[in-house]
């Protein structure tokens, strides 16, 4: 019951909760990881509806970096 409720919490604010971790250690765990990488997209990647949509705008967004890149 607690995770069900949780879950929608997160959701609905588009970040995840991340555990607090003092060590090192602590935040190498996969859960602190993925969550601060998934916070750390741009928003425009966290508020897709669909799976196609996050493919499509995850593609745009590597191209348009790998773009940046050969071009400095």
């Amino acid at each position: 019951m607690r995770s069900e409720i949780r879950c929608k919490t997160l959701r609905d604010s588009g970040e995840l909760h991340l555990p607090r971790y003092k060590t090192a250690m602590g935040q190498s765990t996969f859960q602190y990881a993925a969550g601060k990488e998934w916070n750390d997209l741009p928003k425009e990647l966290c508020a897709c509806k669909t799976l196609g949509l996050f493919k499509i705008r995850t593609f745009k967004l590597f191209n348009r970096i790998r773009q940046d890149a050969t071009h400095m």
